[in-house]
Order: structure tokens, then sequence, then C-alpha cells
């Protein structure tokens, strides 16, 4: 990004000195662009975290001006997915689980959601 536009975006409190430092290190003029008219005209807030993820994808090669938006807007941040983690009842596992172990329990489990959801994974 050019030192005029970096230094009028941390003057102006749009963006923090270690994200402007973060930035600095994307150059390529059209992207720098894009990312100082997401900023100053649309108004988009620009974090670390933002400035990390527009970074990253710049040095994978990946970063495109549509992409800074999305990045920037927030549509396009990156989510870990973690496995839903589910609670059976104390009744129903005493119930139906009392004398079985955790791999008998797993496997009734499977099982019965095969049955249920006929088949399809």
């Amino acid at each position: 990004m050019r030192i005029s536009e970096l230094l009028e975006l941390l003057d102006n409190n749009n963006i923090a000195f270690l994200s402007a430092y973060t930035l600095s290190f994307i150059n390529n003029e059209s992207l720098q662009q894009a990312i100082y008219k997401a900023v100053k005209i649309y108004g988009f807030k620009l974090d670390m975290k933002k400035a990390n993820q527009l970074r990253q994808e710049f040095e994978s090669g990946n970063l495109t001006e549509s992409m800074v938006d999305l990045i920037l807007s927030g549509n396009l941040e990156k989510k870990e997915s973690k496995p839903k983690t589910i609670k059976i009842k104390p009744e129903l596992t005493q119930k139906y689980f009392s004398d079985k172990s955790k791999t008998e329990i797993d496997d009734i489990i499977e099982q019965a959601l095969v049955l249920y959801f006929g088949g399809k994974e």
C-alpha cells in the first residue's frame, strides 16, 4: 500500500499500527487500492485478524480484489469446523447402556442412526 494512504488510514484511526504493518507486505497496487477503498470509502473495519487473513491470502497467491471486500466485510472468515458433541440423558444411558462399553455404545448409536436415516451418509 502506498505510504501516504497507509499514513492517512493510520492518522484517521481507521486502522491500527500493527494492521498497517501487516498490510505493508501486500505489494500489489490494485489490491492495495481495493483495501484502501474498502476501509476508507465503504467503512469496513480492519482488525489484526482481517489484516493477517489478507496477508496470508496474498502470500499464497489467492488474494483478489473481490476477496478483499469479502474478507473486510466479514463474509469470508475462515472458520474451523468442530465436530458436534452430543450428550445422552443419564436416564437413557442407564436404561439402554448400563452394561455396555464405550465402543459398544458408539456402535449401537451408529447402527440406530443408519436405520433412522435410511442408510444415507
